[in-house]
């Protein structure tokens, strides 16, 4: 029977991770957790179908580590997290948008091993539909 391997094992990861989200978002809710560090290089939302209103959505990561459960601790957690985007993305209108990450310079854009990354929405909107496609590696330079 196979060992379980263990991250510092792995090669370098270069993903691209797409994150449907339909009808009425949560604040706080989870994308992806983090085994080791990763770099966020890019974010890409894509509105196809637009609610009731004018909602706004960003990016944040936690830096306090893994979090136990309960899951409604864990989207506190994540909704009060650190904004890895220049400015919300306001999904009220169709198309794709290219949000600026914070200047990576200072690092804001690394998700360190044992934190989440997740998004924070306003204005939750029931009926929308947006694509969110997110590039990270774990190639620290």
């Amino acid at each position: 029977m196979p060992n379980v391997l263990q991250t510092q094992y792995y090669t370098d990861d270069f993903q691209v991770l797409t994150y449907i989200v339909r009808g009425e978002f949560t604040n706080g809710t989870p994308i992806l957790y983090a085994d080791r560090d990763i770099v966020i290089d890019s974010v890409t939302f894509g509105v196809s179908v637009v609610g009731l209103g004018g909602s706004r959505i960003g990016l944040v990561k936690t830096t306090t580590g893994t979090l136990a459960s309960p899951a409604s601790a864990l989207a506190a957690t994540i909704a009060a997290g650190t904004q890895l985007l220049n400015a919300a993305q306001s999904i009220s209108t169709a198309g794709t948008f290219l949000p600026a990450l914070k200047t990576p310079a200072s690092d804001t854009n690394l998700v360190k091993a044992g934190n989440w990354l997740g998004f924070s929405g306003v204005g939750a909107d029931t009926g929308t539909t947006v694509a969110i496609q997110i590039r990270f590696r774990s190639r620290l330079n």
